[in-house]
């Protein structure tokens, strides 16, 4: 395709106007820094056809450019350091059209040092004073390669068009500082590559905008290796490829912005931080339903991320690939988030952890039936993972899933699993096989669980969830033992030693009316954030445990809360469960020393039970604990 330069030779005045009697001064701007800078504008292709006028003499006089000559005459030198030149659309209307797409339209050529300024929408606009983009294309590729290039011009569009600002500034490796976006509502592809490979730039400006669109700031800031700091994105409803690529290669990038969107799109977050080595920790990702492709690639490739965000997705069903390779090469990875889903999609965790060299545990995976390749390659080459526990796996579905990891670990599932023949696509070789989750009980008695597996509650030990508080008093309802448990059922288990939980191959019951909460890995807690919560302690002067106010900043694995809202009275501090002399608090049950007494037993259920009974039945109209 045939350049066209624009020649400056020859070129007839214009009608001159002063400066000061302009409507707007405001023109788009270039200063040179250093002596002998030169500015050329370049039209490519079948770009609209504009009439621009340029002035070297602050307005005083301006000239045409003129596109219709081929020749290298057309460069506009800037002899000093500080000599500008100014440009402006001559028409008295806004125009309708500047530049189209990556094949037609305008560029500006650039050699020295030079800053930018001023309005560019002086380009379509002799006035300066539109907002509005007038169409699709319009500044794309503008500073394209522009390598002297330091600072950008003004940017004050409140209403944009598909691609209006596509590789406006991609190459420019030496602008240092990114313009202002104000625009709320954004539209196809608008800021696409917009920055791509600044390698000088350290700060994206802030994108205020709550409404989004198609690709819209997909490569935005790909390989902008000095970037230091994201921006504001404040979205809650994505779209189709919205963030695609957009911080991947951000090498330097030591924080990720917040992300609160709730309401995903296919591939909206895919690779957004890709190979992003310098990122510490990873924004929360609150959405609960999943797209396809949403989560792929997001993190692979960061090194640096020592810990994962929060996944509460339990929606899956129609997200295909949504975390797959979300984590793959995380090498500084030592722990994995929570994977509550139980309902999974085609090749959801596909690669995952794939090449997470740090990683010793894997997150419990509770899914009763599996989907499409749902586990392949999932946790291979996790050198260090040495626990993995799962209720359901095959080779069909989990190929090489556990290939590569450490030579000897703990392998926990059903005992329904076949797991005779270990190899890389059912339990790893040489690992410890278990059916049964392990929980430790204290001197103290109790202990707190909260596992992501279906589990089933074995003989000799009390369960309870929390049924009801009332003020200080913690109502708590007894589960059988032989009843099989859902996942994430939070409870109090009562008794010594330790206690063999066995793992269940299907789904157990879950008691909705239960208000303790759980968490089956380290939870970041801040009580400003998340809401106080109460937590089983030490025990207190008189030897019995007790739930207290929680005051850390992580809350352990398997461990329990009761949320502050389920109390309702933020002057209790602390609130018992056992029984206590004086009836002060504690759980509405009376505990009996002995099985002595002539009143009729019932248990919850209602059946009348004898004095061998043990835990809490109804007699003469009281909940009574029998021991």
């Amino acid at each position: 395709m045939r350049k066209k330069l624009l020649s400056l030779a020859l070129m007839a005045l214009v009608a001159c106007s002063a400066w000061a009697q302009s409507p707007n001064s405001d023109y788009l701007c270039f200063t040179a820094n250093t002596a002998g800078s030169t500015v050329e504008l370049v039209k490519n292709g079948d770009a609209c056809d504009v009439v621009i006028q340029f002035s070297t003499n602050h307005g005083d006089s301006w000239q045409t450019v003129d596109f219709s000559i081929e020749t290298t005459t057309g460069v506009i030198l800037l002899n000093d350091a500080g000599d500008k030149v100014y440009f402006r659309n001559a028409a008295d209307e806004v125009a309708t059209g500047f530049s189209l797409n990556s094949n037609s339209y305008y560029q500006f050529k650039m050699s020295g040092n030079i800053a930018a300024s001023g309005n560019v929408m002086s380009l379509i606009d002799k006035r300066c004073g539109a907002t509005t983009i007038p169409c699709a294309g319009c500044f794309c590729c503008l500073f394209y390669e522009c390598q002297s290039l330091i600072s950008a011009p003004e940017l004050p569009a409140t209403t944009l068009t598909d691609y209006c600002y596509g590789s406006m500034f991609c190459k420019c490796p030496n602008l240092r500082t990114a313009p202002e976006l104000p625009a709320t509502t954004l539209t196809d592809n608008c800021y696409g590559s917009m920055f791509h490979s600044c390698t000088s730039l350290k700060s994206a400006p802030n994108l205020p905008a709550m409404t989004l669109a198609n690709n819209c700031c997909q490569y935005m800031f790909k390989d902008c290796i000095n970037l230091e700091s994201a921006p504001n994105m404040p979205a809650m409803t994505l779209a189709t490829k919205c963030y695609l690529y957009m911080f991947a290669g951000c090498t330097n990038l030591k924080s990720a912005p917040k992300l609160p969107a709730t309401t995903l799109a296919d591939y909206c977050y895919q690779y957004m931080f890709e190979g992003c080595t310098g990122l510490k920790s990873a924004p929360e990702l609150p959405a609960t339903t999943l797209k396809t492709r949403c989560y792929q690639y997001m993190f692979s490739g960061c090194t640096g991320l020592t810990s994962a965000p929060e996944l509460p997705a339990t929606t899956l069903a129609t997200a295909t690939y949504c975390y797959s390779n979300m984590f793959e090469g995380c090498t500084g990875l030592t722990s994995a988030p929570e994977l509550p889903a139980t309902t999974l999609a085609n090749y959801c965790y596909q690669y995952m952890f794939k090449g997470c060299t740090g990683l010793k545990t894997a997150p419990e995976l509770p899914a009763t039936t599996l989907k499409t390749r749902c586990y392949y390659y999932m946790l291979q080459d996790c050198t260090s993972l040495n626990n993995i526990s799962v209720v359901a796996v095959n080779a069909t579905n989990s190929k090489d899933w556990v290939k590569g990891v450490s030579s000897s670990g703990t392998f926990a599932c059903p005992s329904t699993v076949t797991t005779t023949s270990p190899g890389t696509s059912a339990n790893p070789v040489g690992w410890t096989v278990k059916n049964s989750y392990d929980l430790t009980i204290t001197d103290a008695g109790w202990a707190s669980m909260c596992v992501n597996l279906p589990l089933q509650v074995p003989t000799g030990v009390e369960v309870y969830y929390a049924s009801a508080v009332d003020g200080s008093t913690i109502t708590l309802t007894q589960i059988e033992a032989g009843t099989k448990i859902a996942t994430k059922t939070a409870v109090l288990v009562k008794g010594t030693g330790t206690v063999s939980f066995p793992i269940m191959g299907e789904a157990g019951t879950a008691y909705t009316d239960n208000l303790f909460v759980g968490t089956s890995v380290d939870k970041a807690f801040n009580a400003d954030k998340n809401g106080a919560v109460y937590v089983l302690s030490q025990v207190d002067s008189t030897g019995k445990p007790l739930f207290q106010n929680y005051v850390g900043t992580t809350l352990g694995a398997h461990k329990i809360w009761l949320p502050a809202s389920a109390v309702g009275d933020s002057n209790v501090k602390e609130l018992h469960f056992v029984f206590d002399s004086e009836k002060t608090t504690g759980i509405n049950v009376i505990e009996r020393s002995d099985n002595s007494g002539n009143g009729m037993m019932y248990n919850l259920n209602g059946m009348r039970v004898d004095g061998n009974y043990k835990g809490i039945v109804i007699m003469n109209g009281k909940k009574v604990y029998n021991k």
